[in-house]
């Protein structure tokens, strides 16, 4: 008569399980997507056709295709939201579109300037331009939300034009300063911030000094003028990960549920 051991897998497996799941469900409360994010530029000659044959047009369409990047997190619809000539250049229109944006300009400013409206696009870029009475809450709820928002301040088309863009920009620690700074020409480029590797110099003619508090951050200087100033993008709940990562944790624990009641039996012993 042979003996038979017997060994239940139901206690490891509870324990199991419940790591999968907590593993599962740790994943998905890690899952993130790209948030809201701010750059501004102290002047908008920098993304004219004249700055990008000024500065180089390698370096233009760096600075143009990383600070897309920055705050569309490297894909999706730009909404180009000015008549203004820093950014109605067809040098600025290639480089976004070669970086793979798509690119809807609005010189007439006909988009109704809302949360709503705005939201079809991962980013808009401003210059120049007098926007409705609630363009700073509407900027701001946009940002919240998980836009992106490039600013070319120091056009001289709006009056104060300093305070009008900090308005909008003080609660994420960004100003920008009248009078103009009178910072003109070929700037070399000293910055570890992504948005400017590889770029070696931007042109800029006179434009507002950016300075940043908290979690802003000015990524590149003449002297001790800002010239360029971020809100780093944060991340937000997935909700298209969170899900599938949730459904991994249920699967996994139901799986565990059922193998918990197998029994193995070893060889038998002679």
């Amino acid at each position: 008569m042979m003996n038979s051991n017997s060994f239940s897998l139901t206690s490891w497996m509870r324990t199991a399980r419940a790591g999968l799941a907590c593993a599962g469900a740790a994943a998905a409360c890690c899952a993130s997507a790209y948030g809201g994010g701010i750059i501004v530029d102290n002047d908008e000659w920098t993304l004219s056709d004249t700055g990008f044959n000024s500065e180089g047009i390698a370096n233009g369409t760096a600075y143009a295709q990383q600070a897309a990047a920055f705050l569309t997190g490297g894909s999706g619809n730009i909404l180009i939201y000015s008549d203004n000539f820093g950014l109605a250049g067809g040098d600025l229109h290639t480089a976004l579109t070669t970086g793979g944006y798509s690119v809807t300009e609005d010189p007439g400013l006909s988009t109704p300037f809302t949360v709503a409206s705005l939201s079809a696009y991962k980013a808009v870029f401003l210059a120049g331009n007098v926007l409705p009475s609630d363009y700073a809450s509407v900027l701001q709820a946009y940002v919240n939300g998980g836009g992106g928002v490039y600013i070319a301040a120091g056009t001289g088309d709006i009056g104060n034009e300093g305070a009008y863009w900090t308005t909008f920009l003080s609660p994420f620690g960004l100003s920008t300063a009248d009078p103009y700074n009178g910072i003109a020409g070929n700037i070399p480029v000293v910055s570890s911030s992504p948005i400017l590797a590889g770029v070696t110099q931007l042109f800029y003619d006179n434009g507002d000094t950016v300075s940043a508090t908290g979690s802003a951050q000015v990524i590149t200087y003449d002297g001790s003028a800002g010239l360029i100033g971020v809100y780093p993008a944060s991340s937000v709940p997935d909700d298209t990960s969170t899900l599938f990562l949730a459904g991994v944790s249920l699967a996994l624990m139901g799986f565990g549920a059922s193998l918990g009641q197998i029994n193995l039996k070893a060889a038998p012993a002679k």
